[in-house]
C-alpha cells in the first residue's frame, strides 16, 4: 500500500526483509493450523471465515496507516493531533452504532449490545473501575506512539514493528499457563511450540533485516525529507503561498 499510494521506494534489505517475515509469519501460522488440525476439521466454515476476517482486518489496519501517513506528509499537522481527530470519528461513527444496538432486540438483556447494562457493571464492580482507565490509558499511550512512528519512519515500518507483538502475546500466554498451573494461557509443547518460536524466531531476523533497511536510507532522507519518496501534491495552503 505504501509504494502503491505514497510511492514508497524500497531498497534490497526492505524487501528481504518482508520477505522472511512473511516466511517466519507462515511458520507460525501452519505450526498453529497443526496443532489444532482436529478443530478444524470440525469447524471447516468457521475457520475460512475467521480467517477471512483476519485478512480484512490486517489490511484494514495497514490502510490505516497509510492513509495517517499520508496526511501527515500531505498536510501540517501534528501526528498527536492526527489522533484525536480519529478519536472524534470513532466517536461519531461508534455512539449512534451503540445506540442502533441497543434498540434492536436481542440475547443482551432484550438488546444486540445493552451499553445500559455494561455502564451498571462498570458501575457495580471496583475491580472494573481500576481496570478500565489503565486500559485506556494503555490504548491511548500505545497509538500515540504508533502513529509517532508512523511520522517519524512511516506505515511500512511501523507495521513490520507490530508484528513482533505476537512474539509477546504468546510468550505471555506460555508464562501464564505455568504460573497459574494451567488455568490460563497456552502449554509449550516440545513439539509444535518449539517450530511456533522457531518461526517466531525468522520473524525476528526479518525485522531485523527491515530494520537495517531503514538505517541505509536514514542517512539521505535526514539531509533530504523526500529521499526515498515520490512527491505528494501540495495542500491548498502551501500552494496559494507558493
Amino acid at each position: 500500500l505504501s509504494s502503491i499510494f505514497l510511492k514508497r521506494i524500497f531498497n534490497k534489505f526492505h524487501i528481504w526483509g518482508m520477505v522472511v517475515l512473511i516466511l517466519g509469519g507462515t511458520v507460525v501460522a501452519v505450526d498453529a493450523a497443526l496443532q489444532h488440525r482436529e478443530d478444524l476439521s470440525n469447524n471447516v466454515v468457521k475457520q475460512v471465515i475467521g480467517l477471512a476476517m483476519v485478512v480484512l482486518s490486517s489490511i484494514l489496519q495497514g490502510s490505516q496507516m497509510v492513509a495517517e501517513e499520508f496526511y501527515i506528509r500531505k498536510y501540517p499537522i501534528h501526528p498527536l493531533q492526527l489522533l484525536g481527530y480519529q478519536g472524534i470519528i470513532a466517536l461519531v461513527v461508534v455512539v449512534p452504532l451503540l445506540v442502533v444496538l441497543q434498540l434492536m432486540k436481542g440475547s443482551d438483556y432484550g438488546s444486540v449490545e445493552s451499553t445500559w447494562d455494561s455502564i451498571l457493571m462498570i458501575c457495580q464492580s471496583t475491580r472494573l473501575q481500576i481496570l478500565l482507565p489503565i486500559y485506556l490509558i494503555c490504548g491511548l499511550v500505545y497509538l500515540a506512539f504508533g502513529i509517532t512512528v508512523t511520522a517519524n519512519t512511516g506505515a511500512a515500518f511501523r507495521s513490520i514493528v507490530v508484528s513482533i507483538k505476537s512474539l509477546f502475546v504468546w510468550s505471555l500466554e506460555v508464562a501464564l499457563f505455568y504460573s497459574t498451573n494451567g488455568g490460563f494461557g497456552e502449554k509449550f509443547d516440545w513439539v509444535y511450540s518449539s517450530v511456533e518460536a522457531g518461526g517466531y524466531l525468522i520473524v525476528t531476523c526479518g525485522i531485523f533485516l527491515y530494520t537495517k533497511g531503514q538505517a541505509e536510507a536514514s542517512p539521505h532522507s535526514h539531509s533530504h525529507p523526500q529521499q526515498g519518496y515520490a512527491r505528494l501534491p501540495s495542500a491548498p495552503d502551501e500552494e496559494e503561498e507558493a
